[in-house]
This record gives structure tokens, C-alpha cells and sequence, in this order.
């Protein structure tokens, strides 16, 4: 997809496509604050169908949160069959912990559960602290017609002050962003640093743009030096969705780019379908990944 900056056509850098595992367990969001509701999900598969779960049980110790289902077998036929459910987390402080999935099964909904044997499925997570963890606000000046994007907790009690005139906020917010990079190497799924830049008034800008591609946040920083200046390499920090379709991790929703199309370049970024829809029909143009212009993902609210 193709964006679009101070009216010259930036090719978006190609991402690792991931294919979403079909069997599992997912936590939502991807990276769980410390303290805050978060919720698990499995997926597994088993034999003997219908089964039924018939209980799902959450222990935390140390590093450790094992998940614990309770399948009943409602025949002897070993030709496979799915499992799958969901339970809220307990509550965790800031670390990487280790979340294992167990059964416990038994035939016909009679006699004793079987012992728990290996883990069927594990997976790591980092739990971050809640000082970490922030809402991306967006305000509107009806004066220039344009959208402002921040994360910066100072920015934020300054403009909702009235320090800077004309801008008031729109209730819009990407929720739940980083403010820094609380993943661990080699930790599944990487967070991604979003850039920010300042297009310079005099270049007849006076707008930002913010990307989560490492390439494209290089390419507006060597195509126009003059006009759009770096602010900071990560500004925040989030996901990055599949370059094929857009598609976001587990978790977390698609966030879009619309970008005016005047001189006076502006962007706007948004989690709403019925906002993005709203933008193009005053003729914005979508930018990202995917059909819909995918450039990062957020956490849920």
C-alpha cells in the first residue's frame, strides 16, 4: 500500500508475515499490565469426541501460570477433536512469566480425572508495569482542520490545560499503548518503536506523522531532510500487522491512516471503521497494509 507525504508516494516497507497458530494458548492483550484484567485462551486438540469441558482452572506460582482443563470424553473413538476456552488471568507484577496449558480428562463424565502429564502447550509473556502503560490521545484543531496524535503524559496535560489554543480532544484514543519497549529478546511478539516527525512550517507543514515501519520512518528522514523532522524514534510503542493482509496479533486491533491529501499535509489515526469510512468520504486517502490500510495494532480497550 502507498503512503502518501507532503504529496510524494512512499512505498511502506515489507513486514514478516505471521501465520496465526491454529492451537495454543493467546493472552489478550499480548503484553498484560501489571495489576490489570487480562484474559487467556486455548486451543488444543484432544480425541474421543463430543467431549465437554467441564472446568478451567488458573494457578499462578513464581514464574508460572498454569492453565488446567477438565475434559470429559463422551466416547472410545481416538479420531481428534478441539478444545478451546477462556478465563480471566491472575493478577501478576512486572516480569516474564511462563504460561502452561494442561488436561485432566476422563470417559462418559464418571470417575476420576486423570493426572495432569506434560504441558500440552506453553508460551512466554511479559508482563509490564502500569507507569509503562498509556492511552495515545487525539485532538482536533478546527482552525487548520487537523489531527494531532500524542502519548507524552506532558503533552497531554498541556494541551487539555488550554496551553496550546484550539485544540480540544476528540474522545478518540489508541488505549493501552507502551512507552517503552517492556518485550524480552527473543520474546514472541516483538513490540515495534513508532517514529515521530514534525513537517516544518517553513515548508508549509506544521503537522506530525507517525509510523511503526522502521523503513518508512528512514525513508521520510533521507527523502525530505528540509521538510519533516525526526522528533523522536519511538514516540510510543505497538505492533506491527502482516504485510499481506494486514492482519493484526492476537489480541489487539488494526489501527488506520488516513492522510488529507493537501499541501498542508495531515494525518489522522483511528481504530474505528466508521471514522476511517467517514475520513474517505471527505476524501482522505487510506494508507497501510492490507485493503483497509493497516499500520499498527493496538491494544484492546
Amino acid at each position: 500500500m502507498i503512503s502518501l507525504i507532503a504529496g510524494v508516494g512512499l512505498l511502506l516497507a515489507p513486514v514478516e508475515s505471521r501465520a496465526d497458530p491454529q492451537f495454543g494458548i493467546f493472552i489478550g492483550p499480548p503484553v498484560p499490565v501489571a495489576s490489570q484484567p487480562y484474559s487467556i485462551r486455548v486451543k488444543g486438540l484432544t480425541d474421543s469426541p463430543p467431549i465437554t469441558v467441564e472446568n478451567i482452572a488458573v494457578s499462578a506460582s513464581g514464574n508460572f501460570v498454569d492453565i488446567t482443563f477438565y475434559i470429559s470424553h463422551g466416547s472410545s473413538f481416538t479420531s481428534p477433536v478441539a478444545y478451546e476456552g477462556d478465563i480471566s488471568g491472575p493478577p501478576l507484577s512486572p516480569g516474564i512469566y511462563t504460561f502452561r496449558e494442561f488436561t485432566r480428562e476422563r470417559s462418559f463424565g464418571q470417575g476420576a480425572y486423570s493426572e495432569p502429564g506434560p504441558a500440552r502447550h506453553t508460551t512466554a509473556v511479559v508482563v509490564t508495569s502500569s507507569i509503562n502503560s498509556g492511552d495515545a490521545v487525539e485532538y482536533y484543531h478546527s482552525g487548520l482542520k487537523h489531527y494531532f496524535l500524542t502519548a507524552n503524559i506532558e503533552e497531554i496535560a498541556a494541551l487539555d490545560a488550554g496551553l496550546f489554543s484550539g485544540w480540544t480532544r476528540t474522545d478518540e484514543v489508541l488505549a493501552g499503548v507502551y512507552l517503552s519497549d517492556s518485550s524480552a529478546a527473543n520474546l514472541p511478539p516483538p513490540l515495534a518503536p513508532v517514529c515521530r516527525y514534525y513537517g516544518l512550517p517553513g515548508a508549509g507543514l506544521d503537522t506530525h506523522f507517525f509510523s511503526a515501519s522502521t523503513a518508512e520512518c528512514a525513508d521520510v528522514g533521507i527523502r525530505w531532510p528540509t521538510i519533516w523532522q525526526l522528533e523522536t524514534p519511538s514516540a510510543f510503542f505497538t505492533y506491527l500487522p502482516g504485510a499481506a493482509d494486514g492482519a493484526c496479533p492476537d489480541g489487539t486491533v488494526p489501527v488506520y491512516r488516513l492522510y488529507n491529501n493537501r499541501p498542508d499535509a495531515n494525518h489522522r489515526y483511528t481504530t474505528s471503521l466508521e471514522i476511517r469510512q467517514d475520513m474517505i468520504d471527505q476524501l482522505w486517502i487510506a494508507e497501510g497494509y492490507g485493503d483497509l490500510g493497516v499500520v499498527m495494532c493496538a491494544n484492546r480497550r
